[in-house]
């Protein structure tokens, strides 16, 4: 029988993962100002794929940790943390976007 506390260790690799993906996407997305179309749209699937990454990890550490109030700090972080990378992909889908449509325009002009 799995139990909370064989899982703690895992939950808590989850829990650090969720926190630190939008930080990790606020630097790449700083970091690829100064980067061509190509990387801009594959960064935007990144963006993607983890925020889908980070709905399941959420999905499964509520999953499994028992209700406590401790637990309802933990998952407002978790809320603010899936905020800020929802965030992170409509801005990145909006300026690639932007760029397409730029590079378009000057291809065509051409």
């Amino acid at each position: 029988m799995i139990t909370t506390h064989t899982l703690q260790p895992l939950l808590m690799a989850a829990f650090s993962c969720i926190l630190l993906t939008p930080l990790a996407s606020t630097l790449l997305l700083v970091f690829s100002r100064w980067k061509h179309l190509q990387f801009k749209i594959m960064l935007q699937r990144y963006l993607h794929a983890s925020l889908i990454f980070m709905l399941i990890l959420a999905w499964f550490i509520e999953l499994y940790l028992p209700t406590r109030a401790a637990n309802r700090i933990e998952l407002l972080l978790t809320l603010c943390a899936l905020a800020m990378q929802m965030a992170l992909v409509v801005y990145a889908f909006l300026k690639v976007n932007k760029q397409k449509k730029q590079h378009h325009r000057a291809k065509n002009f051409l």
